[in-house]
């Protein structure tokens, strides 16, 4: 699958926390304390585009920085070659000269320069003509300890993929790997992956060490606001129309290739028809093309993406049940009822499926990592795979209603009542568990659910079972510690007590907010983890 171009220079927006973090690290990394760091997050979230524009904006001329990049079935041979060639670009850099891309010039350049680094590269080469390829992957890995005393400079080693190094004739590459990291303190790992699930496998088992730790770092989809004006910096006529933007970010969830594909298409089709304004008829429009037409950018990813799970006949059984999901099976049982298959077969299939990093287990649920592709499969792929129509303007008319009654579904639900939307969610809970990361709920089958007023906020949900009550208060702006006393004060007028106490904060949470709250033993679920909750029982997130 062919990676996208990322996003660079006056075009990247956002992601702050990330690259904060980053400059963070690698000016401790200047004083002597080294963090490695492991970033992860699914397939075009971002993760090169975050590194490129860390790069192009990097602030010490003292560190030697190299990019590498692991590509899909490569041989070690094209591998070694890489490496090599990564690690004198990044020294040229460095060193201010002329960018050179042919690989016997850099050598010819870098020979004077860094003898030692070159003969060392010479000796790495014959050992992989001998097929000794651990021991030609070990010279290359210790290459930077040779850079960094030829040089005296720190070096910031970025490898992106490095999950792939699994598919290299190694014995062990990540074992070897983590030997290396815990004797090279002057070099620093950056390291990405596309596959969270194995990433973090890696991390455990094979590069967890009392000094050289991975710090993880999860590169997820942008939050609501941040997405919202990322649209409206693209398009001046989007900041004033809140519906197109929250259709948008409904649709995408915030993932900037799919966010950039669509509003891409989006201009062309103003520019064709001279026009200014995002009307609901040209929203539709770029959305079938783009997820509908065969021609559309992200109507061929996805086929590419499903293509590579069923390109063999013993693989089409693993498309049906990323189906089945995507129509809401979302539990073993249901999927196995559905497929009419063994519960043992569908269970091997899933844990494959986990570890390529199509879906997730949260608790009792399955569900996809990536929930464009997850729309697309329900509203695109079933619609045509299921279709008996031969017309395909028909099929092509159907999705477009479809569009329009989601577009009036978003519009009905922004004018709901927040504690309504919750009390419906209440109702949906039939005993499961859900893992929302810092939290794991038993969400019990509630017998009554009420709102109760309170002080001018908003009123809070209060869902009662023969077992348990749970009491939950929205706040709508940023929560401090007048909302936690507020909160805990309603608690109190209850006569019974109260097994589970939430405040769901829309836009963050103070830190003495936090600390009261964990004081008073209240959860609380930000606006990710509530839009977690309704996504998995089938509502609609909430957007603000």
């Amino acid at each position: 699958m062919m990676a996208p171009d990322p996003i660079t220079d006056t075009s990247f927006f956002g992601r702050e926390e990330i690259l904060g973090l980053l400059r963070k690290r690698t000016e401790a990394f200047r004083k002597g304390y080294r963090q490695n760091i492991g970033l992860i997050g699914e397939p075009f979230i971002g993760k090169t585009s975050v590194l490129i524009h860390f790069l192009r904006h990097f602030p010490h001329d003292d560190i030697i920085p190299i990019l590498i990049k692991v590509n899909e079935a490569e041989s070690f041979q094209v591998f070694l070659q890489k490496w090599l060639g990564a690690i004198l670009y990044g020294y040229q850099q460095f060193l201010g000269m002329p960018v050179v891309n042919d690989y016997q010039m850099l050598v010819k350049q870098m020979r004077r320069l860094s003898p030692r680094v070159v003969k060392q590269m010479r000796y790495a080469r014959r050992l992989a003509e001998g097929q000794q390829y651990d021991e030609s992957y070990r010279e290359l890995l210790n290459l930077l300890q040779v850079l960094k005393q030829e040089t005296n400079r720190q070096i910031l080693l970025i490898i992106e993929e490095f999950d792939r190094l699994v598919h290299l004739p190694l014995s062990d590459p990540f074992a070897q790997m983590g030997k290396e990291v815990m004797v090279q303190k002057d070099t620093m790992y950056v390291v990405t992956s596309s596959k969270p699930t194995f990433a973090r496998e890696i991390f455990r088992d094979k590069l967890s060490f009392l000094f050289s730790n991975f710090e993880i770092v999860d590169l997820r989809i942008m939050p609501q606001e941040e997405a919202e004006a990322w649209m409206a910096r693209q398009f001046a006529c989007l900041e004033h129309d809140a519906l197109v933007r929250k259709v948008v970010y409904l649709i995408t969830h915030g993932h900037p290739y799919y966010m950039r594909t669509l509003l891409t298409c989006i201009g062309e089709l103003l520019a064709s028809r001279q026009l200014s304004d995002i009307s609901e008829s040209i929203l539709i429009e770029a959305l079938t093309k783009e997820f509908f037409d065969q021609s559309g950018v992200i109507h061929q990813h996805f086929m590419m993406k499903i293509f590579s799970v069923t390109r063999n006949r013993f693989g089409l059984l693993y498309g049906d049940v990323l189906l089945a999901i995507a129509l809401a099976k979302k539990k073993m049982a249901q999927i196995a009822h559905y497929l009419g298959k063994p519960h043992g077969e569908i269970k091997k299939i899933l844990q494959r499926l986990i570890l390529e990093g199509f879906i997730v287990k949260r608790g009792s649920f399955l569900d996809f990592t990536d929930m464009t592709l997850r729309f697309w499969m329900s509203e695109v792929y079933f619609r045509k795979r299921a279709s008996l129509s031969l017309d395909y303007e028909d099929e092509r008319n159907q999705f477009r209603s479809s569009l329009k009654q989601f577009i009036q579904t978003v519009s009905d639900e922004m004018r709901r009542d927040l504690p309504l939307r919750i009390e419906a969610l209440f109702r949906q809970f039939k005993n499961e568990v859900v893992d929302l990361g810092r939290h794991r709920i038993k969400c019990p089958r509630f017998q009554v659910i009420t709102t109760k007023p309170s002080n001018g906020r908003m009123f809070p949900v209060l869902a009662e079972s023969h077992s348990t009550r749970w009491l939950c208060q929205v706040v709508k702006e940023q929560m401090d510690e007048d909302d936690v006393r507020a909160f805990v004060n309603d608690v109190k007028r209850l006569r019974k007590p109260l097994q589970k106490k939430i405040l769901i904060s829309l836009k963050g949470t103070d830190l003495n907010a936090k600390i009261l709250a964990q004081e008073a033993k209240i959860q609380i679920w930000d606006i990710g983890e509530l839009n977690l909750m309704m996504d998995l029982y089938g509502k609609q997130k909430v957007v603000f």
